[in-house]
């Protein structure tokens, strides 16, 4: 009998092609998995009905759909503050270059004798 327990119990190994490896603890109904984000390593639950796999692919699926949607959003901030941070150093460049050049014709000017 302790032996069918442990069997039913046991935990069940997925590999998601998002999520990579999850691990179903059945008695707590939860995946728990690994995923990397940006360098970091974040710890997903998700939960689920482990004797129903119909609630599996919605929950996998909404977990997928997160995860992807964040990846996007990271890509395009990092990508405008890129672009923005860029962009207002070009400016502070151009206004530098402007006020030494103006400096130096006010320095010329002013010592043509």
């Amino acid at each position: 009998m302790i032996k069918k327990r442990e069997k039913y119990l046991a935990p069940i190994h997925l590999e998601d092609e998002v999520l990579g490896k999850l691990v179903l603890e059945k008695s707590e109904g939860l995946f728990e998995g690994i995923y990397n984000f940006s360098g970091d390593d974040i710890t997903i639950y998700i939960e689920v009905e482990w004797s129903s796999k119909a609630t599996w692919k919605r929950s996998l699926s909404v977990a997928r759909d997160f995860v992807e949607q964040i990846a996007k959003k990271d890509k395009e901030t990092r990508k405008y503050f890129a672009e923005t941070l860029f962009s207002f150093g070009m400016t502070i460049i151009y206004s530098v270059t402007f006020i030494i050049t103006v400096c130096i014709m006010i320095w010329r000017h002013t010592h043509q004798s």
